[in-house]
């Protein structure tokens, strides 16, 4: 009996914890719950950004983070897209075929145009107009192209500034109550 008491006891602990977890996530925000909740919130999570180019006739163009396919495929095409091959000459021979730089000619305008949309929210660039891009300004495109990587979270400032929010996020959320230390020790 003693046992069941303790193995009782320790459900509650648990309990207790996952309660005290739960409570500390929702006071950072509501919990995704189902599916339909993510439907409703997701549609926010890709924001029209407008940058004004000058040397574009000062247009503004739209901008918005890549989608999680586009970004692979970004990511992909930087790669090696060639099979592997086992035998060491031939592979050597095919890796001085095709260097890093050379996968790296016109990412810059690739990445542009797969963040430019129209005011729907769809690319105003298919991949086979990237070379339209290419021939435009190099600061231009630079340009763009860092803010874009900003957007994706991919620059040491924008990890800085999403670590930053998501701490002021959780401190905001504490309500003296809980903490995640305590759902993590008490368990």
């Amino acid at each position: 009996m003693n046992q069941q008491n303790g193995m009782q006891s320790g459900g509650e602990a648990l309990s207790g914890a996952l309660h005290r977890a739960l409570t500390v996530a929702a006071d950072l925000g509501q919990v995704l719950a189902s599916f339909d909740d993510y439907l409703v919130i997701a549609a926010e999570d890709r924001p029209l950004v407008p940058m004004v180019v000058p040397e574009w006739g000062g247009r503004t163009v739209l901008l918005r983070a890549l989608s999680s396919r586009d970004r692979d495929e970004w990511t992909v095409r930087l790669m090696r897209d060639e099979p592997f091959e086992m035998d060491d000459g031939l592979r050597r021979a095919a890796e001085k075929r095709l260097t890093y730089g050379d996968r790296m000619l016109g990412a810059n305008a690739l990445l542009v145009a797969r963040s430019i949309v129209g005011p729907d929210g769809e690319r105003i660039f298919s991949d086979d107009q990237v070379g339209f891009l290419e021939a435009r300004n190099a600061a231009v495109i630079n340009r763009l192209a860092d803010r874009v990587l900003e957007l994706n979270g991919w620059t040491p400032a924008a990890r800085a500034a999403e670590a930053e929010r998501t701490v002021a996020a959780f401190d905001a959320g504490k309500d003296g109550s809980s903490s995640p230390s305590d759902a993590t020790s008490s368990g």
